[in-house]
């Protein structure tokens, strides 16, 4: 059966901590999984329950508790970071809740950490869950611990982007999960011997089934660790990540995950002072950064693969195409990969706008509401097919030169400035029913803007 349980977990799997210099193995890694199972149980969960991981190291406590959720029929829940209390109404584990358990990291609410970091962690964690539960709060209960799920059983909700309008809950089933992961194993080239620093597994359910899974089913060595989500999180955490470079280029580490463009650069600009280049080529999962001739001189200097992912979350396309960043490539305009033809995904229809609807092996539909073309196996991306803020960003544009975003909710527009100036009144007398400068750090969620989070800002403005 396509169930996700530890059977699909590689039994050869060794995971290091750098920080402990220890060593865990299939059979603690099962132990673990049992103590939150029993945990989980002993507070009432019931198949379908929703839990939170809010986790910044990515330990054996991260991977078990993956395990644990899914084998109980638990649903993950693709949670955000916190922006701003007033717009925590709007964060996801509100709009996907109601969140039965969040398991977190305890390093997350320490007085460090939040001395240094002004997001509303600790009102998120325990405001919008029934049970917070971190590491320190498993039961001492290693018994044997039954399966619930069942291959219809969803498994992970996952959110579409919210451009537009509130964001749209995107689920997988168990049996999604298990064929979107194998794929993925042969399309990655996952292989027995790949060393894997573990670093995000959760980041809008597409690491998940990229890297995350493929990697715990095939490759033997794996390093926890984790990459920082945002500047300061990365100026705070700056000297555990020296030590992570190290632990990674000492291993022959072959795989990470980075997710956000600028903490990719400044790990790399990090790595190149402290060990110049890594000594076995380091291949990069981003998610979509924007194709661009530095990557290739990247890719050269510091001895990486840069595999640039292109697809969609909403429509369950996880890849359609993977672009192969090496020191050799050719930068083409637009080109985001070539296009795996596998026949998992075959073309079902192509509209007027040049959105393509594709038909999956197991018959669902998925559609890319993109402007795409697929020319002789090539993948290129041009724009949004449908652009509903076009013409007023043009407006904008006109008078100011600074970075903005426009926000939809219904009818109303809102317009966000990430910087202070003087607003120009031709900006003023614009439909916008209210304009706010806020921190973009703050609403900008690893690869994009949180639309969600940032609606629900200024929708608190609107009432007080």
């Amino acid at each position: 059966m396509n169930i996700i349980t530890r059977d699909k977990i590689n039994k050869d799997i060794k995971i290091y901590n750098p920080f402990k210099n220890s060593w865990d193995n299939y059979n603690s890694l099962c132990k673990k999984i049992d103590q939150i199972k029993n945990t989980l149980i002993s507070r009432g969960a019931q198949p379908g329950d929703s839990v939170a991981l809010i986790q910044l190291f990515i330990d054996i406590n991260h991977a078990a508790s993956v395990f644990a959720c899914l084998e109980l029929g638990l649903k993950l829940i693709v949670a955000d970071m916190p922006a701003t209390k007033e717009s925590l109404p709007y964060c996801k584990m509100s709009l996907r809740g109601p969140i039965k358990f969040t398991l977190y990291d305890s390093n997350i609410l320490t007085s460090e950490f939040e001395q240094q970091d002004s997001r509303p962690w600790r009102d998120m964690i325990f405001n919008y869950s029934q049970y917070a539960l971190n590491e320190n709060d498993y039961d001492n209960n290693f018994n044997t611990t039954p399966i619930w799920a069942q291959e219809d059983s969803i498994g992970l909700v996952s959110s579409s982007s919210g451009t537009t309008d509130w964001s749209k809950s995107v689920d997988f089933t168990h049996r999604e999960i298990a064929l979107i992961s194998d794929r993925n194993v042969r399309l990655f080239n996952y292989q027995k011997t790949d060393v894997v620093a573990q670093t995000k597994n959760l980041h809008h359910g597409g690491s998940l089934l990229i890297s995350f899974l493929p990697s715990m089913m095939t490759c033997d060595t794996h390093i926890s660790a984790f990459i920082s989500d945002y500047k300061n999180y990365f100026e705070l955490f700056k000297q555990p990540m020296v030590h992570i470079i190290k632990t990674i280029d000492r291993m022959q580490c072959n795989r990470i995950t980075i997710t956000n463009y600028d903490i990719f650069e400044n790990f790399l600009d990090l790595a190149g002072k402290v060990i110049g280049k890594f000594s076995r080529t380091l291949t990069i999962i981003p998610f979509v950064f924007k194709a661009a001739p530095r990557l290739i001189e990247l890719a050269e200097r510091y001895n990486v693969e840069i595999h640039n992912t292109y697809g969609s979350i909403d429509s369950q396309m996880i890849p359609l195409s993977i672009n192969r960043i090496t020191k050799d490539s050719i930068f083409v305009d637009h080109y985001v990969g070539d296009w795996i033809d596998d026949d998992f995904y075959c073309i079902d229809n192509i509209n007027a706008n040049q959105v393509h609807t594709f038909k999956r092996k197991d018959g669902r539909l998925c559609t890319i509401q993109d402007h795409i073309e697929i020319k002789q196996g090539k993948v290129y991306l041009y724009a949004r097919a449908v652009d509903e803020n076009f013409s007023a960003r043009k407006e904008v544009e006109k008078y100011i030169s600074c970075d903005f975003s426009i926000v939809q909710n219904g009818n109303d527009r809102y317009l966000a400035l990430f910087e202070k100036i003087d607003i120009p009144e031709q900006i003023q007398n614009l439909a916008f029913k209210n304009i706010l400068v806020v921190d973009k750090n703050l609403f900008y969620g690893e690869a994009k803007i949180n639309y969600d989070a940032l609606r629900g800002h200024f929708i608190y403005f609107d009432n007080h």
